[in-house]
């Protein structure tokens, strides 16, 4: 009888520990960035820059006090406010998408075009939550597809958790 009465008292305890814990999601806004102008005359290494940007649902799950999703998209925008304006091609390729934002594997939401910081900035915009399975390689191929008719090196960022690839 003993033995109920203690697993009823821990089963008591467990499930609002464990419901609580499953329900708490990371709150904390990331740090502003303020961007500095970078001084001095810029020569690209790259003819074109490509973004591959992990959307998958593992990049819901928080990093520190931060969910991933949002600290990878930071690194895009971030990474775009800093660069020099330089005359290249780029393209920004989301993958692991939300079923709800795209049915595909993996999608492009810029170019490969002329470079722009707004247009790049709008494509990333549009990658709005995560939520999909982890096609790595069906990004790969994809962007080896986009590239095809490029010229000169290509320069590729990827931004992911690295997770279930």
């Amino acid at each position: 009888m003993k033995t109920k009465q203690g697993l009823f008292l821990l089963l008591v305890f467990l499930f609002p520990t464990l419901f609580a814990a499953c329900a708490t999601q990371p709150t904390k806004a990331l740090p502003p960035f303020d961007a500095q102008p970078i001084q001095g005359e810029w020569l690209p290494k790259a003819d074109n820059l490509y973004f591959i940007l992990d959307a998958s649902s593992s990049m819901e799950e928080p990093c520190g006090d931060y969910v991933k999703f949002d600290v990878a998209k930071a690194i895009v925008a971030n990474f775009n406010q800093t660069m020099p304006e330089l005359k290249l091609k780029a393209a920004l390729r989301g993958f692991g998408l939300s079923p709800a934002l795209s049915g595909q594997s993996s999608l492009s939401f810029f170019g490969p075009r002329d470079y722009t910081r707004t247009g790049l900035a709008e494509g990333l915009k549009a990658i709005s939550r995560p939520g999909g399975p982890s096609p790595l390689g069906n990004a790969l191929t994809a962007a080896a597809a986009d590239l095809k008719g490029s010229q000169g090196p290509v320069a590729m960022v990827i931004i992911s958790d690295g997770k279930d690839m």
